[in-house]
């Protein structure tokens, strides 16, 4: 049970060391999970008519200067936050659309790229 820490740090590192194939294979995986990801949630966005966006708050912080100045110096930042939105049907509907193309291109070339990736490197 001692060992376990140094155990899991080694297969942390040995996952990182997928060969190239498995790489390439999971690369064309993941953009095919992006596309559902991104179609489910314009699904459901169209489905409430709302749509959660990121929108910038700029923040103003006082503090004491770290600069040898004497007093106070501004800092200006940003964060985001989380806001509602309405969604025009219309346009989530078209954008959807693509989607849901692009997602059906992915898929008809999605053997032709595995079968690229499993093909050893030629040089």
């Amino acid at each position: 049970m001692r060992h376990l820490p140094a155990f899991l740090c080694l297969l942390g590192l040995l996952a990182g060391c997928a060969p190239p194939a498995e790489r390439c294979a999971n690369r064309v995986e993941r953009q095919i999970a992006a596309l559902d990801d991104a179609i489910l949630g314009g699904e459901a966005a169209l489905a409430r008519g709302t749509r959660w966006v990121n929108q910038q708050i700029y923040t103003t912080q006082y503090q004491p200067c770290s600069t040898g100045k004497t007093g106070f110096c501004r800092t200006v930042g940003s964060i985001d936050v989380p806001v509602e939105r309405p969604v025009d049907g219309s346009v989530e509907r078209a954008r959807l659309a693509g989607l849901r193309a692009e997602r059906q291109a992915l898929l008809a070339r999605r053997d032709a790229d595995l079968a690229a990736c499993a093909a050893p490197a030629r040089r």
